[in-house]
């Protein structure tokens, strides 16, 4: 079974993908649940890209006719879902600095 151009750039991409995960799991950057979300996500993406029978088969299960159209549905699920966690981690800071200034600003004012 040959590996087009587009399945190497994929599985070499994984690669990369998976083991800056676990060097940021190492560093403590990361949690296990963190960890264990992207590796299930990137050893996926391997999998996928080296059968073909396996992404006929989703692709099947899904009821699409292509296997690429099942996995560009299932990567805007995803990036939405990653976004939506940014913008929840990006409210909650945005409240903690609030609170902090006014923290700050009542102190200063005693």
């Amino acid at each position: 079974m040959a590996l087009t151009p587009l399945q190497i750039v994929a599985i070499l991409f994984a690669i990369f993908a998976l083991s800056r995960a676990f060097l940021l799991f190492k560093g403590n950057k990361i949690s296990f649940k963190e960890l264990l979300f992207w590796a299930i996500i990137w050893i996926g993406v391997i999998i996928f890209s080296l059968s073909k029978r396996i992404m006929g088969m989703f692709a099947e299960f899904t009821g699409l006719q292509r296997p690429i159209d099942a996995l560009l549905i299932i990567s805007v699920i995803l990036l939405f879902y990653l976004i939506y966690r940014i913008y929840a981690k990006f409210d909650k800071v945005e409240r903690d600095i609030t609170l902090l200034v006014r923290k700050a600003a009542y102190k200063k004012k005693k």
